[in-house]
């Protein structure tokens, strides 16, 4: 970003308490000194120190702008939807997303910035029957996530590339179905394969639901489910 303009206010070396200073004269008596010019130093790591505000100043207005369009609905200590999700992620949803086109294709977008949870939940964690990875969701203003960050969560991390270890974990029917979604989505020829060709021709979105047995499935030995995690449903159309 640009420099900053400098600010003498916040640099200057202590100054002398400009007291006057006596001098001899002919005729005994004293005058004052003329007080002599300000010494100036720039502080480099008071000016980082100072970009540094500005940049976070800038971070908080944009988190009170998104924090403002909640104005209203962030009342209540719960939202009242008729699931625990918002009805857009809801496994009965009517939003038409097919999650190898960017989340700006989806219809119908009312709702779509609004709490993904009734409990205003600021971190989500999703999983599926239908991929291998858990997907950790949050707000980037830090503020409840909402349907629009799930779905951008599920559209980045079925966009990666597949990596070797994997391809390694498919067994010959999955390699088979990676191939062929493949070829379908890329016009005929194999290319780099990426994780939304793990779902073979299930590439809808269909809501988000619960399962705590299989999230229990997918948890290291030391680790705690977590109150907000949900299986994602996909579906061929």
């Amino acid at each position: 970003m640009p420099a900053l303009p400098l600010r003498s206010s916040l640099h200057r070396r202590p100054e002398s308490d400009g007291a006057p200073v006596a001098s001899g004269s002919s005729n005994g008596s004293t005058k004052s000194s003329p007080k002599s010019a300000r010494s100036v130093t720039w502080d480099p790591a008071v000016i980082a120190l100072d970009e540094s505000r500005t940049k976070q100043s800038m971070k908080d207005a944009r988190n009170n702008q998104y924090m403002s369009t909640l104005k209203g609905r962030e009342l209540p200590q719960k939202i009242s939807y008729q699931s625990p999700v918002h009805p857009l992620l809801a496994p009965q949803t009517s939003a038409l997303f097919d999650i190898r086109l960017s989340p700006s294709s989806i219809t119908p977008t009312a709702g779509i910035m609004e709490p993904a949870t009734a409990s205003r939940s600021r971190f989500l964690r999703i999983i599926s029957r239908d991929f291998p990875w858990t997907l950790e969701v949050s707000n980037k203003y830090q503020g409840p996530v909402t349907c629009a960050d799930v779905f951008n969560a599920l559209y980045s991390a079925l966009s990666l590339p597949l990596t070797h270890a994997e391809w390694t974990l498919a067994d010959d029917l999955k390699k088979d179905s990676l191939m062929r979604a493949n070829r379908n989505r890329r016009g005929g020829q194999v290319r780099r394969l990426r994780r939304i060709d793990w779902l073979g021709s299930k590439v809808y979105f269909k809501g988000l639901m619960r399962d705590d047995q299989l999230g229990r499935s997918r948890l290291l030995p030391e680790d705690d489910l977590w109150p907000d995690t949900w299986v994602v449903k996909f579906g061929s159309r």
